[in-house]
Formats: C-alpha cells, sequence, structure tokens
C-alpha cells in the first residue's frame, strides 16, 4: 500500500475545501476538545500556539475497532465512492476479512499501520502531518507525495476524520475513504 507523508497547506486549505463543497466541515460542538488562542494568528487563523497544543495532543497512537469488509465498503459508499472503485478496490479482499488500522502521531511524521484478521500490524503508509488549524489537517505521502486535507474532531481519546481535500471519484481510490473515514480512531497509547 502507499505511503503517506504529511504537509501543512495553509494557503490551499480554504479554496480546496471550498471547491470540494460536497461536505460540511467537521463539527466541534458538544463535548469536543478546543484550544485557546496562546500567541499571535497565523496565515490559517490558528495560532502557533494552539497548532502547537494540538500537535501535542495528537501524540501516540490512535486505532479504529476491528471492521469488516462489509462496514468499510459501506464507509467508501458514504464517501459517494462509485460502485466500480469499491468493488475492484475490494477485489481481493476474502468476505470474512477483517481490519483495525492504527495511527502514530510522533512529532509530525505519522504512520498507518494495518492488521488483517488479527495479524500482526504491518506499515500501509508513512509520511508527515501538520496541523492546519483547530478543525484541519493535512498529509503528503512519502512515495508520491500526494497531500490529502482532512476535517477532524479531536473529543477527549476519540479522534474523528474526513477527507475534505479530494472526492473518491478524483483520488480514483476509495482506500483513503475506508481508512481514515470507516470509523472513528481511539487514543491507545
Amino acid at each position: 500500500m502507499r505511503r503517506v507523508r504529511w504537509v501543512i497547506a495553509v494557503a490551499l486549505t480554504v479554496p480546496v475545501l471550498a471547491a470540494c463543497g460536497s461536505h460540511e466541515p467537521a463539527s466541534t460542538e458538544g463535548n469536543a476538545d478546543t484550544v485557546p488562542e496562546t500567541s499571535g494568528p497565523s496565515a490559517s487563523g490558528a495560532t502557533e500556539g494552539s497548532v502547537s497544543s494540538l500537535m501535542s495532543r495528537l501524540e501516540g497512537a490512535w486505532s479504529t475497532p476491528t471492521m469488516s469488509k462489509d462496514d468499510l465498503a459501506a464507509a467508501a459508499r458514504a464517501a459517494d465512492c462509485p460502485r466500480e472503485l469499491i468493488a475492484t478496490g475490494f477485489a481481493d479482499w476474502p468476505d470474512d476479512r477483517t481490519a483495525v488500522y492504527t495511527l502514530e502521531f510522533d512529532d509530525g511524521s505519522l504512520t498507518e499501520s494495518e492488521s488483517f484478521d488479527g495479524g500482526a500490524p504491518e506499515v500501509g503508509s508513512s509520511g508527515t502531518y501538520e496541523v492546519v488549524d483547530e478543525h484541519t489537517l493535512a498529509l503528503i505521502d512519502d512515495v508520491d507525495e500526494t497531500e490529502l486535507m482532512f476535517d477532524y474532531v479531536l473529543d477527549g481519546d476519540v479522534l474523528t476524520l474526513r477527507v475534505a481535500s479530494i472526492t473518491c471519484t478524483e483520488k480514483g481510490d476509495p482506500a483513503p475513504f475506508y481508512i481514515y473515514q470507516g470509523a472513528p480512531f481511539e487514543r491507545v497509547s
């Protein structure tokens, strides 16, 4: 699977999200944590102190619950992935396959690991990440330097992500949609 390196794209955040138009940014109402501004604003509207605080709160490992092939396909359908892409994306998967996805955030580096059918985790992708603001993460693939922007909500020990910079049809691959949006991630360390 491709590797992901995450990088900030402050100048692109608003135009990219506006161009997508199909989804509202993730909500932070209710219990979602917010971070007060602690220094002057950056180009993205977030402050250097709040971005640093948000990055430190992401540090560690986050895992999804065990998900079935049907759960993951449903997540891809919910992201408006075309049926043909979903069928192609899961063509080699046995019907009874299960998966757990883990994200490890470490000082600007990110590793996404995959564990299938209860087996040992294997690195699926890696790269770098940056917190753009209190609701947006930017990620860049190490292999092909593809950038993905995510809306996110960090609510205690639960991290919810939504791909915001591209549609499934534009990406031509349902994997980012079922991996990152299949279920919320819970902090494991």
